[in-house]
Parts: C-alpha cells; structure tokens; sequence
C-alpha cells in the first residue's frame, strides 16, 4: 500500500497553532493529546515545540525549514515550557538536536524551559510553583506542555478535583497542551472504586476533556502495524469552543495515517 505524504495541520487555515492564539491576550486554550502503548506521543510534541518556537512544522514539506525561519529559539513566536513527568529533558534532545538545531549538551533556557517532574513528590499545591514563577516572569507569549501529569496522581496522593484545580490555574495564565494516556485497560466508565488507576485515569480524562478546545487522539492500527504506517491520528474539537477573539478558528477535524521511521521522522497520510 501506497500513501501520497499530507502537511498536517489541526485548523482549516492550514496552521499547527495559530499566531491568534499565541497572541491572545485574554483567551487561553486548552489542548489534550493522547497515546496508547505503542503509540509515543513524543514525535508530536517535538512538533509542537518546532511550530510554537519556529512556526514551522519538520513532518511538513523540508525537515529542515525552522533554519531558515524569521523566528529562532533567541526570538520565538512563543516561548515553551515542558513539563515532564515521564522524560528528563535528555530524551527530547536526541530529536532536538536535529529539527529545533540545539547544542547536544542543551539544558533548557528562558525561551525552551523544561521542568523534570517525573520523581516528584511535592504536595500538589506547590508542584507547578516553580512553573507559575517562570510564566508570571515572563513578558512574551508562553505555552506550556504537560507531558504525561497523570504518572503524578497515580503514584502520589491527591484527588483528581485537587490536580485539576492545579492545571486549571496554570491554563488561566497561559495556553496549555497536555499529553496523556488512553490505553483500554485504564478507561473504564463503568468503574466505582475511586482508589483504583482506572477509575482516577478516566475521571482525569473525562475532566480534561471537558475543558479543552482540541482532541488530538493517537492509535494503533486496528490490523496492527504495517510496514508503511504506525498508527492513526484523529483530530477533534473538544468541548469548549473558541472565543470572540479567536472565533474565525475552525478545527480541521481529520484523521492522519502516520509512520515514524527507524531514524526518527514523521510522515503523516490522509485516511
């Protein structure tokens, strides 16, 4: 099977994330994407990044487009902060190097943040304290990506109205992107037992879901792998339209075929 390679893009503009939403001044959005097992999401956080930094996209046309943009990592659309509790930043650095153009030894600075969270055991009303301190700091546009926050209230005690209250916060001072987890054997609607990972994992979902703008949804094939395609992507609206400012938006609901190669690149297909 053949595939003819498709720009991705999640508004019908034909944009990643638009420059209305990086320059909102009062509207903060909320994105939510989500993976299985063997369904990494990191492919397109990296992608988010290179598009919030640079507003280029490295599975779109020339992998290497961000060197010739007008924006740099010194000067960029919007800056990033990660939040991981899964990586320590040496992880996204493998990838980094090549389509953001970091120094192998890099280790986060005032534009690229990152915050390894994937130990922590602080209360969770301090856990974000140092994040929050760097958004209120800044005077450019921000974006925060929370990679994989659910490792946190699965392996500590809090409720999940008491987490949510947390991102709650931190999405009213800026736009937000959260990865997380949606493997069958963790969603279970049906399950009563609060204690259990899966009845928290589904109430966080169920939550998030409710206050995001965009659903991002990544799966395997339903056949398994193929040789030239991994996985699907879907794109949908969440449950939380855009605002006045940013009402001229319109989600490009789309499902991708994707493939990530053995050296790391994306292409993505239309279904």
């Amino acid at each position: 099977m053949s595939h003819q390679p498709q720009d991705f893009s999640l508004f019908k503009t034909g944009e990643v994330i638009p420059q209305g939403l990086i320059d909102s001044k009062t509207f903060r959005s909320c994105f939510v994407y989500t993976d299985t097992q063997g369904t990494s999401s990191s492919w397109l956080t990296t992608c988010f990044v290179e598009n919030l930094i640079f507003g280029t996209c490295y599975i779109n046309k020339d992998a290497s487009s961000f060197k010739t943009s007008k924006f740099s990592i010194k000067n960029p659309r919007s800056r990033v902060i990660i939040v991981s509790f899964l990586h320590g930043i040496s992880f996204y650095n493998k990838t980094w190097v090549k389509y953001l153009g970091v120094d192998p030894s890099f280790q986060g600075n005032e534009n690229l943040g990152f915050f390894d969270l994937s130990t922590a055991e602080a209360p969770v009303d301090k856990l974000f304290k140092p994040v929050i301190a760097a958004l209120k700091s800044s005077t450019l546009p921000c974006t925060v990506i929370l990679d994989h926050p659910e490792l946190y209230f699965l392996t500590n005690r809090c409720s999940i109205n008491e987490f949510m209250t947390q991102i709650s916060y931190l999405n009213s001072l800026t736009n937000i992107l959260i990865s997380t987890s949606a493997d069958a054997n963790l969603i279970d609607l049906h399950e009563t037992d609060p204690s259990t990972i899966t009845h928290r994992q589904t109430e966080f979902l169920t939550k998030l879901y409710h206050r995001s703008q965009m659903i991002l949804s990544l799966r395997p094939l339903e056949t398994g792998r193929a040789d030239d395609v991994t996985g699907t992507i879907t794109v949908s609206k969440g449950s939380i339209s855009f605002e006045d400012e940013v009402k001229n938006l319109e989600t490009n609901e789309h499902q991708y075929l994707y493939l990530v190669n053995k050296e790391g690149s994306v292409k993505v297909f239309f279904r």
